[in-house]
């Protein structure tokens, strides 16, 4: 027998108080909810502030180990960096609210040789290594340092092997102008841990025996006559944290002799096996293909794990910056997906001044080992601007430090450094002083190792000046940069909680394209800020118009010397014209009175005639006559 039990805290159905206990409940669970999103919060701040702790201890223990290795720092000098932070908050803003002020260390940069002449020989029968007629009179080493040139390095550390492979752009040229070359060849040489060139070096790669410096053979097509044929800008990266990772060379070509088409390629420098990449559902390929970024990235990961893995059968590029496009590619077959491509409404962006360059592709992209949420990704590389305002001649390159974070198919830019030049550390005084000239190029071409152990944090890049150069320098900080940039950690936390995903891509992907119009328009300002004392001309075309303008100005002198002479002439001939003409009037005169005197004198003997005739009937007049 069920009883009900009284009690005065209990009301029933009827009672007047029922409303106000619904209400009370319903305040109960508001309270309850609040009470959890503030648990929640606490959490996350709790978590976040941990992590941020245990970078914070971490860096510390770093920073301990940097403090004792300081002394290998004294050849490194301080570099300012300033860039433009994501920080998600989507609307109008401008470049300065998104500014961030940071600085890295830099070593003077060093220069990597070849042996030009080996290579000359290596070549000297291929079908279109023909030397001008001219040339062969003069001595092989002359002829070979008339024609051939090296640029665009790029260098990877491979940590099986404890050696830096070198992969550098050889070309031939038959009118003695490098910037129109006829055949170009990919060269390979390795390098010790101190970047000393090891000769004569053997790679054993799975049976076979790959002695090193050699000249990669890679199959490229060509007609006799014609030029910019073969493999151009290489960049050669390799897998991190994989056992028996092959290094890959990515490079652009020209593979349809019809059309000229250019197409990018990926070579297997062991394996010896070249493939030419294509992206799916193109209609037709693009005239030219070139300036994509490479790098690997498994969205099934994350990249701290630090577990050594199996190799990847794809590796990723930026493919454009400017709308942000991501493709994977196949390693083996290579056709590519687009697996990204930003999509931002105009009304979520600012309006720039950026409309002078353009951002592509420059170095590989190298992982960020920093604390992230499950299947977030961050990597680091060194894009360059193509800016056409400031040097009138043509444009103008730099390079600049970008972050990028990954999660799953998304990809958004969250940082992206002004104009980067290295200062003296890259730059000869001659390029410094002449910026529109021999300072007007400088690329970057690899991110060749970055080492963290011990507290080091020392990042070797590889680049060129001038497309005349291999240089290879080492900054200091990189980790400690990135890690001290404000709101990469709510990108990396990527806590969609209050958004949802849709909202939370759109607020990210629309500052990311701020941030690089702000970039690109900073490259901009300072294209033409070192323009400007050289009125935007390289040294040798001031020279020119300085010299012709020094020409206009004899020219002008002599003419009005010219002048000057003339009007003197004028002026003695009018004077002697002026003295001729009163000559004359006086001699006029003279003859005048001399003719009037005659007249006289014959008027004074015909009356003295008469005289005599009328005084003389005999006619002894005529004698007067």
């Amino acid at each position: 027998m069920f009883t009900n039990t009284f009690r005065p805290d209990m009301k029933t159905p009827g009672s007047p108080s029922l409303g106000g206990q619904r209400l009370g409940n319903r305040r109960r669970v508001i309270r309850t909810l609040l009470a959890a999103v503030l648990i929640v919060a606490f959490m996350q701040t709790w978590s976040w502030t941990s992590q941020k702790r245990t970078w914070d201890l971490e860096y510390a223990i770093d920073e301990v180990a940097s403090e004792e290795a300081e002394y290998e720092y004294n050849d490194f000098q301080y570099m300012p960096l300033t860039g433009l932070v994501n920080d998600g908050r989507a609307g109008k803003r401008t470049c300065e609210e998104m500014k961030y002020e940071g600085r890295l260390r830099v070593q003077e940069s060093f220069y990597l040789e070849d042996d030009l002449t080996d290579v000359a020989r290596t070549l000297e029968h291929h079908p279109m290594i023909i030397y001008p007629e001219g040339d062969k009179e003069l001595p092989f080493e002359e002829m070979v340092a008339k024609r051939w040139a090296r640029l665009a390095g790029s260098s990877v550390w491979l940590e099986k092997y404890q050696v830096f492979l070198a992969v550098t752009r050889v070309i031939f040229f038959d009118k003695e102008n490098r910037a129109w070359p006829i055949m170009s060849f990919l060269r390979g040489q390795l390098y010790d841990e101190d970047w000393n060139e090891l000769k004569n070096h053997t790679i054993h790669w799975h049976g076979d025996e790959i002695t090193f410096p050699t000249v990669f053979t890679i199959p490229a097509p060509y007609i006799a006559g014609g030029g910019f044929y073969g493999p151009e800008d290489p960049r050669i990266i390799i897998e991190e944290d994989v056992e028996d990772a092959e290094p890959v060379v990515v490079f652009n070509m020209v593979y349809e002799l019809k059309d000229v088409t250019r197409a990018m390629h990926i070579f297997r420098p062991f394996s010896n096996v070249t493939t030419i990449l294509s992206i799916t559902g193109e209609g037709s390929r693009p005239m030219a293909e070139k300036n994509w970024a490479p790098f690997f990235h498994n969205d099934q990961e994350n990249a701290t794990t630090g577990v050594k893995k199996w190799p990847s059968h794809y590796i990723h590029f930026v493919h454009s910056f400017k709308p942000l496009k991501v493709l994977r590619c196949h390693a083996l077959n290579g056709w590519c997906d687009i697996v990204y491509e930003q999509k931002v409404s105009e009304e979520l962006v600012s309006s720039h001044n950026d409309g002078h360059g353009r951002m592509s592709g420059g170095t590989n992209l190298v992982p960020i080992h920093i604390p992230s949420s499950p299947g977030v990704h961050a990597y680091v590389g060194f894009p360059r601007t193509h800016i056409d305002v400031g040097c009138k001649d043509d444009a103008m390159y730099r390079p600049e430090m970008m972050i990028m974070t990954a999660h799953g198919s998304d990809f958004h830019l969250n940082y992206m450094s002004e104009s980067i030049d290295f200062g003296t550390a890259a730059l000869l005084a001659e390029a410094i002083s002449d910026p529109c000239g021999d300072g007007r190029i400088l690329i970057a071409n690899s991110v060749s190792r970055w080492d963290r152990s011990s507290g080091q944090d020392l990042m070797t890049l590889s680049f060129s000046v001038a497309d005349e150069t291999v240089q290879v320098l080492r900054l200091q900080g990189v980790s400690r940069f990135i890690e001290q940039l404000p709101f990469l950690g709510s990108a990396l936390q990527h806590d969609m909680s209050q958004d949802g995903r849709v909202i939370w891509n759109l607020r990210w992907s629309a500052v990311g394209q701020d941030v690089l119009a702000c970039s690109v328009e900073a490259a901009q300002n300072y294209s033409i800020a070192v323009a400007e004392p050289v009125q935007g001309w390289s040294r040798g075309k001031l020279r020119e118009i300085q010299e012709a303008e020094s020409k206009d100005k004899d020219d002008v002198l002599n003419e009005t010397e010219m002048r000057e002479d003339e009007k003197v002439q004028e002026a003695k001939d009018e004077k002697d014209k002026e003295k001729s003409i009163k000559h004359e009037k006086g001699s006029n005169e003279a003859f005048k009175g001399a003719k009037g005197r005659l007249k006289a004198a014959k008027e004074d003997a015909n009356n003295e005639k008469k005289f005599i005739f009328d005084d003389d009937p005999f006619g002894h007049a005529d004698e007067l006559v």
